[in-house]
């Protein structure tokens, strides 16, 4: 499997106080692509207009977790790695965040995987 710079969840590369760049591998790797992909709105990547994850099922005046749930496992499975998506949990706060709690399969293995999609106008 591939090895990849460690992204934080703000989205900054991960330096440790030595100055060293941590790496992830395998399984944890795909997990942080799927992470990057989930954050990445649909139609902004000028290479590739189809990746990323469509944030128009959020604009609703009721939050259609249906629809958010079938967006999400779209966006993921067009990862190859990725063989099974599994939202196990959609939370909203007080300020609009969405917060997800995913399963996703890479090679047998169920890695979880939680990330805050941003604001919902629902």
């Amino acid at each position: 499997m591939a090895q990849d710079a460690t992204i934080t969840e703000a989205g900054d590369l991960a330096v440790t106080a030595d100055g060293d760049v941590p790496m992830v591998e395998d399984a944890q790797e795909v997990a942080q692509c799927a992470r990057i992909a989930l954050n990445m709105a649909k139609g902004n990547w000028v290479l590739d207009p189809d990746e990323g994850l469509d944030q128009t099922v959020f604009f609703r005046k009721k939050m259609n977790k249906q629809l958010i749930t079938t967006a999400i496992q779209d966006t993921l499975l067009q990862d190859p790695r990725i063989t099974g998506v599994t939202v196990e949990s959609l939370e909203t706060n007080s300020n609009r965040q969405l917060t997800v709690s995913i399963n996703i399969e890479v090679n047998g293995q169920y890695v979880p995987l939680r990330t805050n999609l941003g604001d919902i106008y629902a």
